[in-house]
């Protein structure tokens, strides 16, 4: 089986976040956060870099300007282990635009590298910074976390 930059970005993403001490990993990070004992990661991935039937995800690569794949995964701080039972959305906006710009989606549940991840695919900004509000329940609690993470895309 051909392995593709999506598998191989997750991967290393996890091995990284596993030889690191999580109370201190990710200070300055912009792809990673801790917030009420959950770990997020977040990954983003141009869609041209996505290929085989990983292309059928999410009803499929829609047709859309500067389409990229939003990933996020999460773990619980303290024990490490994976948390698969969360819902998950996201938006990507833009910084400074007045009310709340970009659409809510699901991030849907997709099994990377046998692990649950949440992902879904999102029209961003070709050049630029741009900002991805993130929110997450969990079955049984009443708190929804809320985070945002911002980052850039640069022209070369």
């Amino acid at each position: 089986m051909k392995i593709h930059r999506l598998l191989v970005y997750l991967v290393l993403l996890v091995i990284a976040w596993m030889l690191s001490d999580m109370s201190m990993a990710f200070a300055g990070d912009e792809h990673a956060k801790v917030i009420d004992g959950i770990a997020i990661y977040l990954g983003v991935v141009p869609c041209e870099l996505i290929h085989g039937p990983e292309r059928q995800m999410h009803g499929g690569v829609p047709k859309i300007l500067h389409c990229h794949h939003v990933m996020v995964a999460l773990f619980d701080n303290t024990s490490g282990k994976r948390i698969e039972n969360a819902k998950v959305t996201a938006r990507v906006r833009e910084p400074g635009v007045s009310g709340v710009s970009g659409v809510m989606k699901a991030l849907e549940p997709m099994p990377i590298a046998g692990s649950m991840t949440y992902g879904n695919f999102f029209p961003i900004p070709a050049a630029g910074e741009f900002l991805i509000d993130v929110k997450i329940s969990r079955p049984g609690s009443s708190r929804m976390i809320e985070t945002e993470f911002k980052r850039e895309h640069i022209v070369q």
